[in-house]
């Protein structure tokens, strides 16, 4: 498999390849971009292509150069892998949380530590680091991936100094779909190369052929993926049930209907998750910014197989209304993100609708 395989990202595409055709490669990338839109292939094509043992990659070799289009079929392209359970190579080192790397049997903590769930210090102490200063046996240059996972700012900063001082033949990979969350000094010894969300039309293409689905189906689970190939591909048909009734009950109810909306947050129950009242919020944010586009004389760009509904609820709000949803909504989900009671935000955001606006402001102020 080839750097062409990275569908819809041209520029990275070119980036590397180019970086690899003139054997310029960085010590260290940061690939940045929301999830599953071609990151994690492009490292494993990177660290293919720094390894290949093709005749035309032993070629290029000699003049310093890498070969930019790795064959994928020699022994050394064979053994390199993203799924953890067909990974062999010695020279590329996946890095994943404490937990997973655990999980795979890769890494033990020490004494009777837990496994953190995010990449701790003593993960990049006991293992990265270990591993990096061995020397090259079988292959042209060692390759660290850093998975798209939370980083602990303990171990950023020992993984920092490895990048002030990078282990000869070695290139750092970090995928990221928060790169702020990285500290800026581990971002500015990175080259950064940005992934972009993929054009829907390739998303639904692809969607369509793995998962059997009419063009239809398969288009609207490209728009609610937001040009994320892997998050469509995962999309679960009762999660498009639940949108189509969470969407329904909020369109129906109207502006008084105190019961209604109280009940409409009462639906996850008692004491709902953080992550339960964001899946809740997240579709009626994006419900709502179609119904704004309607609004203003344009098409939905997700919830596409509901474009009439949306024209109904547009008719009643108007754009004014409709931005004044979305900014209700919006602070629901700061405030949850901030570990707010996710129940209560729910029935304040929804009873904000009712025109208890200056209650809640108050509230939060006090």
């Amino acid at each position: 498999m080839s750097l062409s395989a990275l569908l819809g990202q041209p520029r990275a595409s070119s980036l590397l390849g180019g970086a690899l055709a003139s054997g310029r490669v960085h010590h260290a990338y940061l690939f940045a971009g929301p999830p599953g839109v071609g990151k994690t292939l492009a490292a494993k094509l990177l660290a293919q292509a720094l390894n290949c043992e093709s005749p035309a990659a032993v070629d290029l070799a000699k003049r310093g150069a890498f070969l930019d289009e790795p064959c994928g079929a020699c022994p050394s392209c064979r053994r390199i892998s993203d799924d953890v359970k067909r990974h062999a190579h010695p020279l590329v080192l996946w890095v994943d949380t404490e937990a997973a790397m655990q999980a795979a049997g890769l890494y033990q903590p020490e004494g009777e530590r837990s496994a953190s769930r995010a990449v701790g210090v003593r993960l990049i102490r006991e293992l990265v680091i270990p591993r990096l200063a061995l020397k090259a046996m079988g292959g042209r240059r060692k390759v660290c991936i850093v998975r798209d996972v939370e980083m602990t700012e303990a171990a950023q900063n020992s993984f920092l100094k490895t990048l002030e001082e990078p282990p000869p033949d070695t290139t750092f990979v970090l995928l990221s779909s928060m790169p702020d969350a990285l500290k800026a000094t581990i971002r500015s010894r990175c080259l950064r190369v940005t992934f972009q969300p993929l054009p829907l039309e390739l998303v639904a293409e692809r969607v369509q052929k793995a998962r059997g689905l009419g063009a239809e189906e398969a288009r609207l689970l490209a728009a609610l993926a937001g040009g994320s190939l892997g998050a469509a591909l995962e999309i679960d048909p009762k999660t498009l049930a639940k949108r189509r009734e969470w969407i329904a009950a909020f369109s129906r109810l109207a502006g008084d209907d105190y019961a209604g909306w109280l009940g409409l947050a009462s639906a996850l129950g008692d004491r709902p998750t953080a992550a339960d009242a964001t899946e809740l919020l997240d579709t009626c944010e994006t419900w709502m910014h179609d119904v704004m586009r309607v609004a203003a004389g344009a098409e939905p760009s997700v919830n596409v197989d509901l474009a009439r509904e949306a024209g109904a609820l547009a008719d009643r709000l108007g754009v004014e209304g409709s931005l004044f949803r979305l900014g209700v909504l919006e602070r629901a989900r700061h405030a949850i993100d901030g570990n707010a009671q996710p129940r209560l935000q729910l029935e304040r955001a929804f009873l904000a609708f009712c025109g208890i606006e200056a209650l809640s402001l108050a509230s939060e102020a006090a």
